[in-house]
């Protein structure tokens, strides 16, 4: 029965709270320690958010920011727990992209006079800053945006200009009231020619609302820029740099001051675990409770036992563990990446630049399939706001397009492989082949030290192999493809999907392999069938990868057969052909099955397993995700919070009463004329 886990609940959370060098007990118990104090403040009381209009949701927001400043000096909060407890508000706000993105990171880009001057006023919050990159009709390459930084030698100065109104920065977040500074990326014009585009800082309007009435405390602003002047000391010069002369100092990579998209395209990943981690919580605690069906009144069954409805979210409950493992792994990758060019060293920024770009492709749209299933999975209830789904997906989809649209993103993915495929190739031994491919593309190697697979290629390993070999071949073919000149709208998508998951499944690898050292041995079992379990796209991760593969695996006479049949002699009877073909049943009925079985050991575990990722009924915000089951009674108090349930009578005397006035006259009029006749 749903419910019943041996699943050491306490345990497998503080894993999943473990970092490199940080104990997972003491950063749950942190975390935990930051909820208490905000669920317990009126400030940020999430309820009523829901019934605000847009300015009053705006002045929430900054409302909450005030209460996070006094309480990080009251409790003594590092800028890092600040950060964390402004998520944990869940109001989009003015100063978001203050602290957590772009302006406050961007001064990495700048030198050490920059950071120690405005970059220390930004980290005290004594300004407030934007970044501005995006323009109104610019798409995803940076090196064409339109805004200019023109040096001006003689008088030291830079000039900024948005030469068109197509030119003007558009969607940055806070620039509208909020934001007293702004960093901009414009394109770089000396006298020499055009360097491409570089920051600067300026010292500084509302686009409306957004679809679905997402992140109504935002204040999104747009700006234009007519020749505006500006010192030669507001360009962010740590990396590349101007003289007063004009000469141009250039970096050691071209790309370093992209470091603000990389840094929060990692964040992404783990937003994105976490934001399906909430929506599974309440979707698997909701469909618990309800019944309906298969049963006499008063004993139907509880929806979750379903297999139409558990086939759907036990996958999601899957990657949400996959997707928070794989930020985990993001961050520290992005950690290593940021010590590098302290050193002046960019060996990992290409490597750093792929990984963060496919996955936050493969997980961004995931996880916003997902909540939408989760929702789906709870009937006519899940659409209600204070279901908190909804709300939810609606915050979350945008990140399907910013920081890189995601189906212009797959490209650069794919352009990066390609060029390792390439490398790869040219080395003359399989050796030093295998050993110059970075961790994003080492499925390569399979191209030219072909393993077997495995004997049951439905195994964590055999998937695995089988996965990798998929990318691989997926990158050797399209490859090939491009050489051709042949034209395929969709195979940037399939391939970076297919390199990204070869990736992906192998970090699932060896975090099964940590799993066995570091949790108790039910548990690790326990949580080890779980990432089998994790599916991609709308099935099952790792073993349904390969469902949702078949395609590509078939295309590539890559799934091995389960025997050979021999030649079936024409005078077998019809029992012995029936046999036969029980014998030879295709591999993708067996992939099939073993994800039903999977899905049975796995039911019992939802409950223990959701609750492992610890969160309170304050940080769901949902009357059906509330941990005590009492659902309905939730939902009839919190639907009388509504402002059109505060009086029983709204309109009536305006526009109800005349309307079935004029009503009932019709039915008078009608009346006296049938008494005519």
């Amino acid at each position: 029965m749903p419910g019943c886990t041996n699943v050491d609940i306490a345990e497998v959370k503080h894993f999943l709270w473990s970092e490199k060098k940080r104990d997972g007990k003491l950063e749950w118990e942190k975390h935990e320690n930051l909820v208490r104090i905000l669920s317990n403040d009126p400030v940020f009381d999430k309820w009523k958010r829901l019934y605000m209009g847009r300015k009053d949701r705006y002045i929430n927001g900054l409302a909450i920011y005030k209460r996070l400043v006094e309480l990080k000096e009251q409790h003594q909060w590092s800028d890092a727990e600040l950060d964390i407890a402004l998520s944990l508000s869940e109001e989009g706000t003015g100063f978001g992209l203050h602290s957590m993105g772009g302006f406050v990171y961007s001064f990495a880009d700048g030198s050490p006079e920059q950071v120690e001057t405005i970059g220390k006023q930004a980290i005290a919050r004594a300004i407030i800053g934007a970044y501005a990159q995006t323009e109104l009709a610019h798409g995803t390459q940076v090196s064409h945006l339109e805004t200019t930084a023109t040096y001006i030698p003689e008088a030291r100065e830079f000039e900024l200009h948005t030469p068109r109104l197509e030119s003007s920065k558009w969607w940055i977040g806070g620039l509208a009231r909020t934001a007293t500074h702004c960093v901009v990326q414009a394109r770089l014009i000396l006298p020499e020619g055009d360097k491409g585009p570089h920051l600067f800082l300026l010292q500084i309007r509302n686009l409306g609302s957004k679809s679905y009435g997402a992140l109504p405390g935002v204040d999104n602003g747009f700006m234009r820029l007519s020749r505006v002047r500006v010192p030669l000391s507001a360009m962010l010069s740590r990396f590349a740099s101007v003289t007063e002369t004009g000469k141009y100092n250039k970096p050691l990579h071209p790309k370093l001051n992209y470091g603000g998209m990389v840094y929060i395209r990692a964040g992404l990943i783990s937003q994105g675990g976490w934001q399906t981690a909430k929506a599974i919580t309440i979707a698997i605690r909701y469909t618990n409770v309800r019944r309906q069906g298969g049963g006499s009144l008063g004993h139907e069954k509880q929806v979750i036992t379903y297999p139409s409805t558990y086939h759907r979210l036990l996958p999601i409950l899957s990657r949400a563990f996959v997707w928070i493992f794989m930020g985990r792994s993001m961050t520290q990758l992005y950690s290593e990446l940021s010590a590098q060019l302290a050193q002046n060293s960019t060996a990992l920024l290409a490597e750093t630049h792929a990984v963060s770009s496919g996955l936050k492709v493969l997980v961004t749209s995931i996880s916003t399939e997902d909540l939408e299933t989760a929702r789906r999975c709870m009937g006519g209830h899940g659409f209600l706001a204070v279901a908190g789904i909804g709300t939810m997906w609606a915050q979350w989809v945008p990140s399907n397009t910013y920081e890189g649209d995601n189906y212009v993103l797959v490209q650069q993915v794919v352009r990066a492989a390609v060029k390792n495929l390439q490398a790869f190739l040219s080395f003359p031994n399989v050796i030093d082949a295998a050993a110059s491919l970075p961790p994003s593309v080492f499925c390569l190697r399979h191209l030219v030290n072909p393993i077997s697979v495995p004997v049951d290629p439905f195994s964590i390993p055999g998937a695995i192999h089988l996965l990798e070999l998929r990318g691989a071949c997926m990158v050797f073919e399209h490859n090939k493809r491009v050489q051709a000149k042949e034209i395929d709208g969709s195979a940037d998508w399939r391939v970076a999907r297919a390199v990204t998951e070869a990736f992906v499944a192998r970090q699932v690898g060896q975090l099964v392999q940590d799993l066995d050292k570091r949790l108790s041995e039910k548990s690790a079992e326990t949580l080890s069938t779980l990432l089998r379990l994790a599916r991609s796209d709308s099935n099952h991760y790792l073993l349904t990868t390969l469902e949702a593969a078949l395609v590509d695996l078939l295309s590539l006479d890559l799934l091995p057969s389960k025997k050979t049949p021999s030649k079936l002699d024409s005078a077998s009877s019809h029992k012995d052909s029936v046999s036969i073909q029980e014998e030879f049943r295709d591999r993708s009925h067996e992939l099939r099955s073993t994800i039903a079985l999977l899905e049975e050991e796995l039911l019992p575990h939802a409950i223990g397993l959701s609750d492992a990722f610890g969160f309170t009924d304050w940080e769901l915000n949902s009357a059906l995700g509330v941990k005590d089951g009492r659902v309905y009674e939730t939902l009839w108090e919190r639907t009388q919070l509504d402002p059109l349930n505060e009086t029983d009578i709204v309109g009536y005397e305006e526009y109800l009463k005349p309307i079935m006035e004029y009503g009932r006259n019709i039915l008078e009029m009608d009346k006296a004329a049938l008494a005519k006749l």
